[in-house]
């Protein structure tokens, strides 16, 4: 049989790659063993070898796997065979039959940089990382002139946070004269790591100069512009994107960008089309809360709260942002609930353990936020002197009460108001769940209602009649009937 020089011609990218086959000049996947002068006298059509290579490079690898297989069998191990038997296993994502192919490649040419990429791919592919870095690192050894090598070593010292020596395997690319897409996209990516926001950006859309836009480069360009403070520019992006591809992750970039600009009008009606679109992606769902929130449109804030930490019961962060929501509603029993859920999820979420001690003040729960102060100064350490002087204040508070009670003394909140029509509203919106507390702020004539209506520890004793009669069976956390004392109308809730 003779012996072919087969050019790869392929534009293939690594696993996270959208391209960068190279080879050599002649493809180097000969093994030298034929005399190539034979090569006119045999018609493609009786040579295995021959007709596998034409369908290879028409890229009909279902023609030419079969046929590069013969020629295996014919030939005996041979380098035009296994090297595009690697490439296609590598391209149709079988990483065993490639890791197999390759393999062989190496072992009957360690000396053809091409077989130590594929190689390499295909180890990549398998997840063998350690193993594909030493192929690659071997074939570097030989040139380092391989733009598929030096990408492909460029991207795993990215993913391992080695800077360094991804910028310089970048400068070599440079130095190579490659100005395409991908490396503006790997510099992109290098700057991003390092919270260089604007120049992330700036080789970002150097990247898509070159390559041409896709939604999906629109989308990560608004990213990049929100973190470098160009809303317009994220605006704009985002909106380019959803007019290529209206699909529910353009639309949710959008509603992002308008977020970011606080516009969030627009950001409502981006991200309840993103919903429409995808509507079981717990990300828009998210968003939507957020926003509505915003625009105190709380009842489906709570809905959208609801279906997100559903969907996603996991996530510490939207459990947090439940019970932030929920206790500006006034649950404040929900809202540690949640609160709760995020900090057992993350117990280093400093934020939701702050917010989880003051939930348990408000509940009157005083030894269970003193000892979860305890916990928070210890993982302070030295210095945690606000916290310090929190928990001194909390054992005072505890103390108030506990001897509020021996005295047979309750704890009230307190709203009057001298018209009927006002007092229905209250009363309406107390049974749809609303905040006793910001119900007093804006209703209440009472001295306490700046305080949130707060009138403190109060002995039923020293009420008069017709109020005690009101008050003294309330339950923590009841509210009282409206309760008429002359021309005015009074309403106690019982507090911890």
């Amino acid at each position: 049989m003779c012996c072919l020089v087969l050019v790869l011609v392929i534009a293939a990218g690594a696993p996270t790659s959208p391209a960068l086959a190279q080879t050599n000049a002649a493809g180097d996947v000969n093994a030298g063993n034929a005399n190539t002068s034979d090569a006119a006298a045999v018609k493609a059509d009786e040579d295995p070898c021959l007709e596998g290579a034409t369908l290879f490079r028409k890229r009909d690898y279902q023609g030419a796997r079969p046929l590069m297989l013969e020629c295996l069998q014919a030939d005996g191990e041979n380098m035009r065979a296994l090297l595009p038997l690697t490439v296609m296993a590598v391209l149709d994502d079988e990483a065993e039959a490639g890791v197999r192919y390759g393999e062989r490649s190496v072992a009957l040419a360690p000396d053809n940089i091409d077989a130590r990429y594929w190689y390499g791919r295909a180890l990549l592919r398998r997840g063998d990382v350690a193993a594909a870095e030493a192929q690659w690192e071997a074939g570097l050894q030989l040139s380092t002139s391989h733009v598929g090598l030096l990408e492909g070593m460029a991207r795993l010292a990215l993913d391992r946070g080695e800077d360094a020596k991804a910028y310089g395997l970048l400068t070599q690319l440079e130095y190579q004269g490659i100005d395409q897409g991908w490396v503006h996209k790997l510099r992109a990516d290098l700057a991003r790591r390092r919270g260089l926001w604007q120049q992330a950006l700036d080789h970002w859309r150097d990247g898509m100069q070159r390559d041409g836009e896709t939604a999906r480069d629109l989308i990560i360009a608004g990213e990049l512009s929100i973190l470098a403070g160009d809303d317009d520019g994220a605006i704009a992006a985002c909106s380019r994107a959803v007019r290529m591809e209206p699909s529910g992750s353009s639309y949710g970039a959008l509603g992002e960008a308008y977020f970011a600009a606080d516009v969030h009008d627009s950001a409502l009606a981006a991200f309840q089309r993103a919903a429409e679109l995808e509507p079981d992606n717990p990300v828009h769902h998210y968003h939507l809360a957020n926003t509505l929130e915003v625009l105190d449109r709380v009842e489906e804030s709570d809905l959208h709260f609801a279906i997100y930490v559903d969907m996603v019961p996991n996530d510490p962060l939207g459990h947090f942002n439940y019970g932030v929501h929920l206790e500006k509603l006034g649950q404040t029993q929900q809202a540690l609930s949640q609160v709760s859920w995020a900090t057992q999820l993350d117990p280093g979420f400093y934020a939701a353990r702050v917010v989880e001690v003051q939930l348990m003040e408000t509940l009157g729960r005083y030894d269970e936020s003193i000892l979860a102060l305890d916990d928070l100064i210890a993982a302070r350490g030295a210095g945690a002197t606000d916290l310090e002087e929190w928990r001194r204040r909390l054992i005072a508070e505890r103390n108030q009460s506990r001897a509020a009670l021996q005295a047979g003394k309750i704890h009230l909140l307190h709203i009057v108001v001298a018209q009927q029509e006002v007092l229905t509203t209250i009363q309406a919106d107390l049974a749809a769940g609303g905040d006793f507390g910001q119900l007093a702020i804006r209703y209440s004539r009472g001295t306490t209602a700046v305080r949130g209506g707060d009138i403190g520890w109060v002995s039923t004793e020293d009420m008069i009649e017709v109020v005690r009669n009101g008050i003294e069976d309330l339950d923590i956390d009841e509210t009282s009937s409206a309760i008429q004392v002359g021309e005015l109308y009074h309403i106690f809730r019982r507090i911890p």
